[in-house]
């Protein structure tokens, strides 16, 4: 999950989000919750601010 979410973060140009991806990924092959615990929140503070961001690319698209 944390690959995948790694790639398609990536590829919307979610920088931040991608590295935390990376950090879980990383955490959770390395056998490391503590890590991949701690990650999680700032993730998905990140990956839930997405939508907007992409609406208002849309709307601003739209208008311009």
């Amino acid at each position: 999950l944390g690959h995948a979410l790694k790639g398609g973060l990536a590829t919307l140009y979610a920088r931040g989000a991608a590295e935390l991806a990376h950090r879980v990924e990383v955490a959770a092959t390395n056998g490391n919750p503590q890590v991949v615990l701690a990650v999680l929140p700032a993730l998905e503070v990140q990956v839930r601010a997405i939508p907007g961001e992409l609406n208002a690319l849309a709307m601003a698209t739209e208008d311009g």
